[in-house]
C-alpha cells in the first residue's frame, strides 16, 4: 500500500507540471490599435471577432457572411470586418446584397495594414488580449 502512495503522488505532481508547461502566455494588442478597431462599432460588447480580409476575394466574402451569421445573435461578441480592396464599388455591391449585421470598414487608407494580418480572423477580449480565431 505504501508503494502505491509513492508512485501516485509523483505522477500527479508530474501531470500538474506538464499541464502548466503547455499554457501559452497571453498576447496583448496595443491600446491605440484596440481603440481604433473598437470605435468602428457603435455597439460595445466585451469580445471582438475581427476579420481583416481581401475584399476582392469571393471566398473571403463568403467567410464574412459565415462569421456574421455565426455571431449575429451573440450577446457578448461584436464582429468587425475590415476590408482591403482595389474595387470598393464592387465590394460595396456584394456586401449590400449579403445584408450583414456586423460592423464594416473599408480600409482605403491602409489604417490597419500595419496592425492586422490580411485574411486572418482574431478574437480580441476586453482586456486587449488576442488570439487567432480558427473558423470551423
Amino acid at each position: 500500500m505504501m508503494l502505491k502512495k509513492y508512485i501516485i503522488v509523483p505522477a500527479i505532481v508530474l501531470m500538474i507540471l506538464i499541464s502548466g508547461c503547455n499554457s501559452t502566455p497571453k498576447v496583448y494588442m496595443n491600446a491605440s490599435h484596440y481603440n481604433s478597431i473598437k470605435k468602428l462599432c457603435a455597439k460595445t460588447k466585451p469580445v471582438l471577432i475581427v476579420y481583416y480580409y481581401d475584399g476582392d476575394c469571393s471566398l473571403c466574402i463568403a467567410k464574412v457572411k459565415f462569421l456574421d451569421s455565426k455571431f449575429h445573435d451573440s450577446e457578448d461578441t461584436n464582429t468587425v470586418f475590415i476590408s482591403k480592396t482595389l474595387n470598393p464599388s464592387i465590394l460595396k455591391f456584394n456586401l449590400d446584397n449579403l445584408k450583414l449585421h456586423s460592423c464594416l470598414y473599408d480600409d482605403q487608407k491602409n489604417d490597419f495594414s500595419h496592425v492586422l494580418k490580411l485574411n486572418q480572423v482574431l478574437k480580441i477580449n476586453s482586456d486587449r488580449s488576442f488570439e487567432e480565431y480558427i473558423v470551423e
